[in-house]
Parts: structure tokens; sequence; C-alpha cells
């Protein structure tokens, strides 16, 4: 008898021990998942443009070009200035602010029904209401995982305005519930919904007019279905921030407002026949002198810049980030992809 609680004791003791063990390693696990996601990334990276005065020449009657590795010098008339294009790693502009629960966090605190219903938002198949109540019956959960302070402040903004039935815009919503967007998931259910809404990528694109917003570098076209004679709108959103609301994404295509997949045959097709609307191929935007000097702003409203050329350049500037590879890391830096 004895013996045998003797042996009960010391399997007590052995089951004791192991939960406090599992519990340090969900513990653990779910400290570094919340605060510490970034560090999982990618490196993120930033285009700089320097210039400075070579006084060790001479100017010459004309321009001339060399390379360098990954940096290009221009050398051009009259003051022979040398303008060098980088890019470089940058990771400090995101690794500090992103977050976003994996998988295990979204389980662990039994929130999968209200991310899938933040999804169901976003593609218009469930009301704000429904939506909002989701909220209100996870109320005390998020109040403990939203610690950054943004996001503290617009959670706050966010239960206020559900108080008082006075919603938020959805993209307001999806800042404050930033973390627990699943931008994977939406991007899986993507193709559908362009079928679904009858979404068509033109097959030859006329460019009637763009302009560079002013959010960072976003960049936007008006376009017109050269075959059909639909009018339609195309947006490539700025790449210098970590905005993941589906109705912004940094680096993302939009048509008419919807997001297109990441590498998709509908983002392929766009980027395609917007360089063949403006014949891209026969651009050189290495001797394109107001491209060296790196103001894009400046070039696009400088009356002297031929309007052609604006187009290219603006043409020029949208693509190369999304035929880049530095845009697929910035999606996946999202969780996108």
């Amino acid at each position: 008898m004895i013996y045998l609680i003797f042996a009960l004791i010391i399997i007590g003791i052995g089951t004791f021990v192991r939960i406090i063990i599992q519990h340090e390693k969900e513990s653990k696990q779910l400290k570094k998942s919340i605060i510490n996601t970034p560090s999982r990334f990618d490196k993120y990276y930033d285009y700089t443009v320097s210039v400075e005065e070579d006084t060790s020449k001479e100017s010459t009657p004309e321009s001339t070009l060399s390379t360098d590795d990954n940096k290009t010098i221009i050398d051009f008339t009259p003051t022979a200035t040398q303008v060098v294009f980088s890019i470089k790693p940058n990771f400090d502009a995101f690794s500090s602010h992103i977050r976003i629960w994996d998988d295990y966090t979204v389980k662990h605190y039994k929130l999968e029904t209200l991310q899938n219903t933040l999804t169901e938002f976003y593609f218009e198949n469930v009301d704000i209401e429904i939506l909002m109540n989701e909220v209100e019956s996870n109320e005390n959960t998020l109040e403990a995982l939203l610690v950054v302070p943004e996001q503290k402040k617009l959670w706050e903004e966010l239960k206020k305005s559900q108080h008082e039935h006075n919603y938020l815009k959805p993209e307001q919503i999806f800042f404050a519930l930033d973390p627990l967007v699943d931008l994977k998931g939406i991007e899986l259910k993507l193709p559908k919904f362009l079928e679904q809404k009858g979404i068509r990528i033109p097959s030859k694109i006329q460019i009637d007019n763009f302009a560079l917003i002013l959010d960072g570098g976003s960049r936007f076209f008006k376009c017109t279905d050269a075959l059909t004679g639909e009018p339609f709108e195309l947006t490539f959103r700025q790449y210098d921030s970590y905005d993941r609301s589906p109705y912004h994404i940094a680096g993302a295509v939009y048509f008419n407002d919807v997001i297109l997949p990441v590498r998709g045959a509908a983002e392929r097709k766009i980027v395609h026949e917007l360089k063949e609307a403006v014949n891209l191929n026969a651009y050189d935007a290495t001797k394109d002198i107001q491209f060296v000097i790196g103001n894009s702003y400046g070039a696009l409203t400088n009356q002297q810049y031929p309007k052609e050329l604006k187009t290219k350049r603006f043409v020029y500037e949208a693509t190369l980030f999304v035929e880049s590879d530095y845009y697929v890391r910035l999606a996946k830096l999202l969780g996108r992809i």
C-alpha cells in the first residue's frame, strides 16, 4: 500500500512537472509569435539615388554610360554630374512595426471565427453588424493582445464606434485588427472573387491619364479598354510602408480597387498590356536625363518634359517594382504569400 501511494506521488509530481514545462514552452512560443514576429521575415529594401558633382573631369559633348556591379554611373553635360542608383536592404523599415499573429496564436486564443468573418467581410459576404458582434464577443482577448501603441489607439476608436453603433470605415476596421488580418486567405480567394465579379483584364489598354498619389508614391492610371471602350482604373500601391489593409496593401496592384493576386495571370496580363500600350521595350531609362536626376515628381510636372516620355517613365516606374524580386519579398513580409 505504501509503495502504491509512493508511486502515485511520483506520477503526480512527474505530471505536474510536464504541465509546467509545456505551459512554459507555449508561453514562449506565444510571446515569440506576438512580439517578435518580424524576426522571421526577409529583409526589406529601398531605392536610393545620390547625386554628386564630379570635378575630376571636364564636361564632355555627349553622355557616356558605364556600369559597375549593381550601380549605374551616367556622366552627362553640362556639369558631368554622377548619378548612382543602388538597391540595398533596409530591414529596420518594417521589422519594428509589423505584427502578424500566426496560426498557432489565432488557434490558441480561439480567434479563428473572427479571422474568417473579417475575411468574408472584405469579400462582402457578411455585413458589418455580424463582424462587430464577433469583435464584441472577443473583446477581452483583443484588448490583451493589441499591445502596440498605434494599434491600441485604433482599438479604442473601434470599441467606441461599436458601443455608439457609429461604425468605422471598413479600412479603419482592418487597420485596428491588423495583426489578425489573413492576407494569405484573402489571396487564395481572389481568383474566384474576380470571376464572380465578372472582372476581365483588357487585351489592349489605352492610357488616358495618370497621377502620382502623395501617399508615398502610389501610381494611378485612368485607362480605357481599347477593344470595348470600357473605362477602368489601375493603382500600383506605394511600397515604402507596412500597410496590410486589403484596401491598400503596400506594393499591391489594384484593378478598379480590387487586389490582383501576386504573380497571378491577371497581374501579369495588366503589366504586359500596360507596357505594350507605351511600347516600353523601346524606352531606355538610363538615357532619360530627367530619370537619372531622380526627381520623379519634378519630371512629371515639368511642362518641358514631353508627354510621351512622361507616360513611358510613369509606366516604367510602376512596372519595374512589380516585376522585381523585391515585390515578392514584400508580399511575403506582409503575409500575402
